[in-house]
């Protein structure tokens, strides 16, 4: 009997340790795998601040944010019967713009119901496809804000004052037709 006790118990203790080493690989592989990650996602964040840095050296506005309308669009242009219908967003350059544009919706969506509603139908194809017609929208836009935004001056308000404004618009579904 005493060996068979002697026996039992070695293959008790040896279970054990074979449960300490499963659950010691088993937090190794998850401190490697975590490690992995953290390193993937330290690089991705570094290529974006170098991006941004060269951009900013560069004197080119920078889209940090994006702010979608929360409806479609459907504009009458000046061509008798036709309708733009389309989705819109802002790419801008301070977060702070999302929530004043959120805030003041109805205002900036007239503002670019304005500008389509004085193109024609042709004409208005003709400058969407050039990126025209997404600039005159961003000159608009952005001749408001720096009237009615104050810029940002940094920390404490010391720094050089950075306007806000929109970098870039962006439509979805642009379509002209008959309505």
């Amino acid at each position: 009997m005493p060996e068979e006790e002697k026996q039992q118990q070695e293959q008790e203790s040896g279970g054990g340790l074979k449960k300490i080493l499963i659950l010691l690989i088993g937090v190794l592989t998850l401190v490697f795998i975590t490690a992995v990650v953290s390193i993937k996602v330290y690089q991705t964040m570094q290529e974006k601040a170098n991006m941004l840095e060269e951009a900013k050296k560069r004197g080119e506005d920078v889209s940090v944010a994006k702010f979608d309308f929360s409806k479609e669009f459907l504009v009458p242009v000046a061509t008798q019967g036709m309708i733009a219908k389309f989705s819109l967003q802002f790419e801008v350059n301070d977060p702070y713009l999302v929530q004043y544009f959120t805030d003041n919706e109805a205002r900036f969506r007239d503002m670019v119901q304005r500008v389509i509603a004085s193109y024609d139908g042709d004409r208005i194809k003709k400058d969407f496809a050039s990126g025209k017609l997404q600039e005159t929208i961003k000159k608009v836009i952005n001749s408001y804000l720096k009237k009615h935004v104050p810029p940002d001056r940094g920390f404490l308000g010391l720094g050089k004052p950075k306007y806000r404004k929109v970098v870039k618009v962006n439509f979805f579904d642009f379509l002209v037709t008959f309505a």
